[in-house]
């Protein structure tokens, strides 16, 4: 298994969806070079309007608190404390080799939410009689133990500003990963594992406390799919979806490539103006090579693009995108210079975004039958169906102080 998809075994209950094979230009560049090919972590937690929520709801309301004896909340049958929350606290701060989100100043009030609504959920799975297998565990460990090495192995190199050869230790490269971990390993003088141990020591953590909070992920991970598995969606609501749909959302979707050459190190700090310049001059010799001399859009994109997952597939961002879905998941310049391609094969000029410059393709104009669109449709309907009936269930956990179970309640999981 290559090292890229290890992450795939890290199943993490409060991540987005990580899809091989599929990009997402807002969010993710091709290093330029070693130093700045750093791993890229999973965030343990979401960014997004329930979190923006359940920081006001929770925070507002004055229940990042405790008692005098550290006691923060009861939940079902379970006491949550103090120790309960500076555990989770340092096993996110785990997750996050570098501390680029952990010095998010939301950071703390992020991990108390999750501390009390994944509390109450467990109490919903016991409720439902789930539970993993001990080898699903060590799965998960064994996966997510060797992403961490790698990630701190990165992170310590970037540190003391050693070279390594990124695209071979994702298995891409010229050397086979094992020999360019090595590499960086002995440069250090220490290995990936001792540097992920000495991570734990420091965190007061055990491997076994790792272990737990991947029982967790997984239980709740199987609690989503038993309470969807109980979802009744009927060709009807399918139907009605669509048809209210089909001039919009479903018509016209815009099949996109592009060639993106990054202006921002991993940190997101932009390049040296001299390296800026290097690059302005490299993306319009690009476009005049595409728009004057017809040479390959997917040839170019492969060789010079610096957005790692589309670049492999001739610049094709993944999917069709309607004209909403532009807005709604890309940056902004990006999108609005996609929605003006309108001819099959049309090239856009060359537009800068936060994360450097863009040539973009229309590659296709297409539509969405009923059928392309139906499974779609029903994981959408079941998805919202699901969270309602999470909210329900909710209602049925003992949850004090009663302004908690409301918000929990209301912000749902």
């Amino acid at each position: 298994m290559l090292l890229s998809e290890l992450c795939l075994i890290i199943a993490k209950e409060d991540t987005h969806e990580i899809v091989k094979g599929e990009t997402h230009v807002s969010t993710r560049t091709r290093p330029r070079s070693g130093r700045q090919a750093k791993s890229e972590g999973i965030p343990a937690w979401a960014y997004g309007v329930a979190i923006a929520l359940a920081i006001v709801l929770l925070v507002g309301a004055g229940l990042f608190a405790r008692d005098q004896k550290g006691l923060y909340a009861r939940i079902g049958g379970e006491r949550v404390t103090r120790d309960d929350y500076e555990k989770m606290l340092s096993y996110y701060t785990l997750t996050d080799p570098g501390g680029h989100n952990t010095s998010n100043y939301y950071f703390t009030q992020q991990v108390y939410y999750y501390l009390m609504v994944n509390t109450a959920r467990m109490q919903l799975a016991k409720d439902w009689k789930i539970t993993v297998e001990e080898s699903e565990v060590d799965e998960w460990y064994h996966g997510a133990k060797e992403y961490f090495e790698l990630s701190y192995l990165l992170e310590e190199a970037d540190h003391h500003e050693i070279e390594y050869d990124y695209w071979s230790i994702i298995g891409y490269g010229e050397m086979e990963p094992e020999e360019a971990i090595a590499e960086i390993e002995d440069a250090l003088g220490k290995t990936a594992s001792q540097l992920f141990m000495d991570t734990l020591e420091e965190l007061n953590l055990s491997e076994a406390d790792v272990k737990n909070y991947g029982r967790i992920n997984l239980i709740l991970m199987a609690l989503d799919k038993a309470i969807e598995a109980t979802i009744e969606v009927t060709d009807n609501e399918i139907q009605e979806i669509y048809d209210l749909n089909a001039e919009g959302r479903f018509s016209d979707l815009r099949e996109i490539s592009h060639i993106l050459l990054s202006t921002i190190d991993d940190n997101y700090i932009l390049l040296p103006d001299e390296e800026i310049t290097d690059i302005q001059e490299t993306i319009h010799l690009l476009h005049y090579m595409l728009t004057e001399e017809g040479a390959d859009f997917a040839e170019l994109a492969m060789e010079y693009s610096d957005d790692p997952g589309s670049s492999a597939q001739g610049g094709y961002l993944g999917k069709p995108y309607s004209v909403g879905e532009l807005f709604s998941d890309l940056v902004p310049n990006f999108a609005a210079a996609a929605a003006e391609l309108t001819e099959p094969g049309q090239i856009s000029e060359v537009i800068n975004t936060e994360f450097g410059y863009h040539i973009l393709r229309l590659d296709d104009l297409i539509s969405q039958s009923y059928e392309d669109a139906y499974e779609t449709i029903k994981g959408e309907l079941i998805t919202t169906k699901a969270a309602e009936m999470h909210k329900k269930l909710l209602e049925g956990v003992t949850i004090a102080p009663k302004e908690l179970k409301v918000d929990l309640i209301e912000i749902g999981w």
